[in-house]
């Protein structure tokens, strides 16, 4: 049974020890717990409100898996805003949905607002850096777009773990 009260009718449910949460576009404020089993995404996510600011808020130790070629997208196409706040003992995981992960897999994490500080601490990014205009673990760009991150490890990526551009 899923515990996400917000997503009624976008994820799929539980099925072979993930959550399914196709084609996730967050419009308005929305928080995901810790289920106990992953939250796949096998057409990414994009967060971005329209007049109000969507802030996707992700608590301790929930792990996002994202498809082959996909990515997560904060602020792109309006006002987006990621807080992952995880511990040493759960740290937040964005990896590849791949049952045997490689290097590239999937795109990363795009942070492009101009309006809001998205917040990264203990969190891990894995197997990103699909050969894309956005090929970086974290890809941060636009006119004061700004990243506050501790604890932030980009790993097993096929480029570079952290791009700042026109930023």
């Amino acid at each position: 049974m899923w515990a996400c009260e917000w997503c009624a009718g976008v994820v799929g449910g539980v099925r072979g020890g993930w959550g399914t949460a196709p084609g996730v576009g967050i419009r308005q404020s929305a928080t995901w717990w810790t289920v106990g089993v992953p939250y796949r995404l096998p057409q990414g996510a994009t967060v971005a409100g329209s007049d109000e600011m969507a802030v996707w808020t992700l608590d301790p130790g929930v792990v996002v898996e994202v498809a082959d070629g996909e990515r997560v997208t904060i602020g792109a196409a309006g006002h987006g805003q990621l807080v992952a706040v995880g511990t040493a003992d759960e740290p937040i995981v964005f990896t590849s949905a791949s049952d045997s992960p490689l290097a590239g897999d999937w795109t990363g994490v795009v942070v492009q607002q101009e309006q809001s500080t998205s917040t990264l601490v203990n969190v891990e990014i894995l197997y990103s850096g699909f050969s894309d205009v956005f090929d970086a673990g974290l890809y941060i760009s636009g006119n004061d777009a700004a990243v506050v991150a501790e604890e932030l490890h980009v790993a097993h990526g096929a480029a570079d773990g952290i791009t700042v551009w026109n930023g």
